[in-house]
């Protein structure tokens, strides 16, 4: 085989290895980049009851700050409201008349019975 021939197959065996090795690095970071996706993706599904374990119930978290003091005589009167910032009264949901409860859906969601 003459001279030039091998050298011309010499540069296009280096162009072919080295285009391999590049697709082979493609590959390499495409699997790494799937398993840490696919890695992430299980251990959000572990994490999450884990982390989620310790909170309170919704029903028992009871907001204690924010209230008004009521100084009661022994009949059960008031005789003083005390406040600093706001003056709040904890009520039942069954307290609050039903034209209150409608208007304040209406203000806040005009949606509220679509969705």
């Amino acid at each position: 085989m003459a001279k030039w021939k091998r050298s011309i197959r010499r540069r296009q065996q280096k162009g072919l290895s080295s285009k391999s090795t590049k697709a082979n690095k493609l590959l390499f970071f495409t699997k790494i980049g799937l398993f840490g996706i696919v890695g992430l993706f299980l251990s959000s599904f572990i994490l999450f009851p884990l982390l989620a374990f310790n909170l309170p119930s919704p029903d028992k978290v009871i907001r204690r700050e924010g209230f008004s003091t009521k100084i009661l005589d022994r009949n059960g009167r008031v005789l003083y409201d005390i406040f600093t910032d706001e003056r709040r009264t904890p009520v039942t949901l069954g307290d609050i008349p039903n034209y209150l409860q409608k208007g304040t859906i209406a203000i806040e969601d005009k949606n509220f019975y679509k969705h």
